[in-house]
């Protein structure tokens, strides 16, 4: 890709797993340093982090791939398209969202990391954790 030259006009969002598929540190760390690199030299793009995820995004965190693909197309259609695909994007999003959430974390689970959260001092967290817990069940 570092031989690629994508015109400036054109739109890009690099998505970018957190788990790395280098072993070696280093090389994992430049992976990472040269996407952040090409998104600040690229004017039209952003870069998105897919955290908890290895380099099959798409199929480990598929609601944030296809939020992102409905966002870009959203900017290029007119205001009455563009609000009918973001409100299609949401509702795929909650849902494969709840559905993720609850094949990996039982109530309980939610609520004991609330818990921890609480213990370690982090209210914030722990209440946004408690919320979801609640909204989801």
């Amino acid at each position: 890709m570092s031989h690629v030259s994508i015109p400036q006009n054109i739109p890009v969002v690099d998505l970018v797993d957190e788990i790395s598929l280098f072993d070696d540190k280093e090389k994992a760390e430049y992976w990472k340093e040269c996407h952040k690199q090409f998104v600040h030299t690229h004017p039209k793009s952003i870069g998105i982090t897919a955290y908890g995820c290895g380099h099959y995004i798409m199929v480990e965190n598929p609601g944030l791939v296809i939020a992102t693909i409905a966002k870009s197309y959203a900017e290029t259609v007119d205001e009455t398209q563009k609000v009918g695909i973001y409100k299609r994007a949401l509702n795929y999003s909650i849902l494969s969202s709840s559905k993720l959430v609850k094949s990996n974390h039982s109530e309980n689970n939610l609520n004991s990391w609330g818990y921890d959260l609480l213990g370690q001092g982090n209210t914030v967290s722990a209440l946004e954790i408690f919320r979801f817990n609640v909204a989801l069940n």
